[in-house]
């Protein structure tokens, strides 16, 4: 499987992004992308502890919150991951 990454701003009061977007293949028709946040600025993760994972979502040793999407292209899983950044920000503030 492959993996590549995106760059995207973070505009969603709340939450912003402690990583850019990873986007990975899961099968022939699925791909998911991932982006690390921080909620009101805190992580669960130092910046060594981000470092040695690579500040890669799909890490096994990323131990932080994250969004995704899911999608059959790159481009439809990086919208649903934004979508659920969005969604994910305004529910801070029910």
């Amino acid at each position: 499987m492959s993996d590549g990454i995106t760059i995207i701003s973070c505009s969603d009061i709340g939450a912003s992004g402690t990583t850019d977007v990873h986007v990975r293949k899961k099968s022939k028709k699925v791909y998911e992308a991932r982006m690390g946040i921080a909620m009101f600025g805190h992580s669960n993760m130092t910046e060594e502890a981000l470092d040695k994972c690579g500040r890669n979502p799909f890490s096994p040793y990323f131990e932080d919150n994250y969004v995704s999407g899911i999608g059959g292209t790159e481009e439809v899983a990086i919208k649903n991951l934004k979508k659920s950044l969005k969604e994910t920000a305004n529910s801070l503030w029910v």
